[in-house]
């Protein structure tokens, strides 16, 4: 029995292992899902106008300030999922002037999320609001 081996190779074993593949790490699978998106638009909505109980007064200029970081982070986490969606769901950014228009939405949250000034966010709301205005007609005639 020299030529006999205690151990016995069966192909269809070693076939079964090799085939066997390790767990794929799919980074692209949470920014496919839209419900990031919605969630980050309603978390900002959701910042914008304070509890109010009983009667007290609430001043708005001091809630907004208070929460200004928030409501922007939220805005910029927007932004940012629907350009990893797009990027994930098609394989590259959208054209160009929805990228660009949308790393200036970028831009000017982050600068809002750092900028105190009253000014400043007082030029911001109606700038951003036309901003977002020629965005969506830009975007509508192309459709």
């Amino acid at each position: 029995m020299g030529g006999n081996c205690a151990f016995r190779s069966d192909s269809s074993v070693v076939g079964r292992f090799h085939d066997a593949r390790a767990p794929q790490l799919d980074i692209s699978r949470p920014y496919r899902d839209p419900a990031l998106q919605a969630i980050s638009i309603y978390m900002a909505a959701a910042l914008v106008l304070p509890d109010i109980i009983g009667e007290d007064l609430v001043d708005l200029r001091e809630h907004f300030f208070e929460h200004r970081s928030w409501f922007f982070g939220a805005q910029l986490a927007s932004v940012l999922f629907s350009l990893l969606k797009t990027l994930a769901l098609q394989g590259h950014l959208p054209n160009r002037m929805d990228t660009a228009f949308q790393f200036t939405f970028c831009a000017a949250a982050i600068l809002a999320f750092v900028t105190r000034s009253e000014w400043f966010h007082k030029l911001l709301a109606p700038g951003f609001g036309l901003l977002f205005a020629v965005y969506i007609a830009l975007l509508f005639t192309r459709l």
